[in-house]
Protein backbone atom coordinates (compact mmCIF):
# COMPACT_ATOMS: atom_id res chain seq x y z
CA UNK A 1 0.00 0.00 0.00
CA UNK A 2 1.23 3.48 -0.73
CA UNK A 3 0.73 6.69 1.48
CA UNK A 4 -2.12 9.11 -0.31
CA UNK A 5 0.26 11.93 -0.73
CA UNK A 6 3.42 11.27 -1.16
CA UNK A 7 3.13 7.25 -2.76
CA UNK A 8 5.64 5.91 0.69
CA UNK A 9 4.99 2.53 0.45
CA UNK A 10 4.16 0.71 3.90
CA UNK A 11 6.74 0.10 6.21
CA UNK A 12 5.06 -2.98 7.75
CA UNK A 13 6.56 -6.51 7.01
CA UNK A 14 4.42 -8.75 5.29
CA UNK A 15 1.19 -9.94 7.14
CA UNK A 16 -1.84 -8.97 8.64
CA UNK A 17 -1.89 -5.78 9.88
CA UNK A 18 -4.48 -2.73 10.92
CA UNK A 19 -3.04 -0.02 9.45
CA UNK A 20 -0.60 1.15 6.74
CA UNK A 21 2.36 3.38 7.96
CA UNK A 22 5.58 4.74 6.14
CA UNK A 23 8.83 5.08 8.12
CA UNK A 24 10.26 7.81 5.35
CA UNK A 25 7.55 10.23 3.66
CA UNK A 26 8.42 11.77 0.80
CA UNK A 27 7.99 15.56 -0.37
CA UNK A 28 4.64 15.88 -1.68
CA UNK A 29 5.56 16.94 -4.69
CA UNK A 30 7.18 13.74 -5.83
CA UNK A 31 3.52 12.54 -6.48
CA UNK A 32 2.45 15.52 -8.29
CA UNK A 33 0.35 17.27 -5.12
CA UNK A 34 0.58 21.44 -5.39
CA UNK A 35 -1.42 24.28 -4.11
CA UNK A 36 -4.63 24.50 -5.69
CA UNK A 37 -4.72 28.68 -5.48
CA UNK A 38 -1.64 28.46 -7.03
CA UNK A 39 -0.54 25.14 -9.08
CA UNK A 40 3.01 25.46 -7.36
CA UNK A 41 4.34 22.05 -6.54
CA UNK A 42 4.24 20.85 -2.79
CA UNK A 43 8.01 20.26 -0.93
CA UNK A 44 6.65 19.84 2.29
CA UNK A 45 5.96 15.68 3.71
CA UNK A 46 3.16 14.70 4.39
CA UNK A 47 4.14 14.40 8.45
CA UNK A 48 5.04 18.40 8.19
CA UNK A 49 1.55 19.29 7.15
CA UNK A 50 0.01 17.86 9.99
CA UNK A 51 2.19 20.03 12.33
CA UNK A 52 0.90 22.72 10.40
CA UNK A 53 -3.07 24.50 9.87
CA UNK A 54 -2.40 23.07 6.25
CA UNK A 55 -5.60 21.69 4.19
CA UNK A 56 -5.51 19.35 1.59
CA UNK A 57 -8.52 19.04 -0.89
CA UNK A 58 -10.35 15.42 -0.38
CA UNK A 59 -11.27 14.42 -3.49
CA UNK A 60 -14.97 12.96 -2.42
CA UNK A 61 -18.49 13.83 -3.75
CA UNK A 62 -18.69 17.52 -2.56
CA UNK A 63 -14.57 18.33 -3.06
CA UNK A 64 -14.17 19.98 0.11
CA UNK A 65 -10.91 21.03 1.83
CA UNK A 66 -9.83 19.23 5.04
CA UNK A 67 -7.46 20.23 7.46
CA UNK A 68 -4.39 17.95 7.51
CA UNK A 69 -4.64 17.07 11.59
CA UNK A 70 -8.14 15.03 10.25
CA UNK A 71 -6.06 13.07 7.16
CA UNK A 72 -6.34 9.70 9.64
CA UNK A 73 -10.43 10.17 9.13
CA UNK A 74 -10.66 10.13 5.35
CA UNK A 75 -7.57 7.98 4.43
CA UNK A 76 -8.09 5.45 7.66
CA UNK A 77 -6.00 2.79 6.36
CA UNK A 78 -3.29 4.73 6.98
CA UNK A 79 -1.63 6.20 9.91
CA UNK A 80 0.09 9.36 9.20
CA UNK A 81 1.19 10.79 12.18
CA UNK A 82 2.72 14.65 13.26
CA UNK A 83 6.19 13.82 13.33
CA UNK A 84 5.88 10.27 12.93
CA UNK A 85 8.75 9.90 10.00
CA UNK A 86 12.32 10.36 9.54
CA UNK A 87 12.90 13.62 6.95
CA UNK A 88 14.95 12.40 3.62
CA UNK A 89 17.57 13.99 2.38
CA UNK A 90 17.44 11.59 -0.39
CA UNK A 91 13.65 12.36 -1.41
CA UNK A 92 14.72 16.38 -1.34
CA UNK A 93 17.35 15.58 -3.45
CA UNK A 94 15.54 13.99 -5.87
CA UNK A 95 13.09 16.31 -6.25
CA UNK A 96 15.59 19.28 -6.29
CA UNK A 97 17.45 17.61 -8.92
CA UNK A 98 14.63 16.31 -11.27
CA UNK A 99 12.13 19.37 -10.30
CA UNK A 100 11.87 20.95 -13.68
CA UNK A 101 10.80 17.17 -14.81
CA UNK A 102 8.37 16.86 -12.27
CA UNK A 103 6.58 20.20 -12.54
CA UNK A 104 6.75 19.21 -16.34
CA UNK A 105 5.08 15.68 -15.95
CA UNK A 106 2.41 16.50 -13.70
CA UNK A 107 1.58 20.27 -15.50
CA UNK A 108 2.19 22.23 -12.60
CA UNK A 109 4.13 25.48 -11.80
CA UNK A 110 7.54 25.16 -9.66
CA UNK A 111 8.76 25.93 -6.61
CA UNK A 112 11.12 28.73 -5.93
CA UNK A 113 11.81 27.67 -2.70
CA UNK A 114 13.26 24.25 -4.12
CA UNK A 115 16.61 26.71 -4.14
CA UNK A 116 17.16 26.13 -0.43
CA UNK A 117 17.50 22.63 -1.05
CA UNK A 118 20.61 23.13 -3.22
CA UNK A 119 23.35 23.11 -0.56
CA UNK A 120 22.61 19.35 -0.08
CA UNK A 121 25.63 16.71 -0.03
CA UNK A 122 25.84 13.84 -1.67
CA UNK A 123 27.34 12.38 1.53
CA UNK A 124 24.41 13.69 3.36
CA UNK A 125 22.50 11.90 0.52
CA UNK A 126 24.48 8.94 0.32
CA UNK A 127 24.08 8.60 4.18
CA UNK A 128 20.37 9.32 4.48
CA UNK A 129 19.93 6.25 1.92
CA UNK A 130 21.58 3.72 3.91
Amino acid sequence: ALCPFCREPCQLSAGEHEHYCGTFHRPEGISGWHYLENEIICLQECTTNIRRDGTFLYKDKSYNYRDYRTVNEYFNSWRILEGDSIESKYWQWVLYTFHKEFVDHYGILPNDKIGEWSNLTEEEVIDDNE
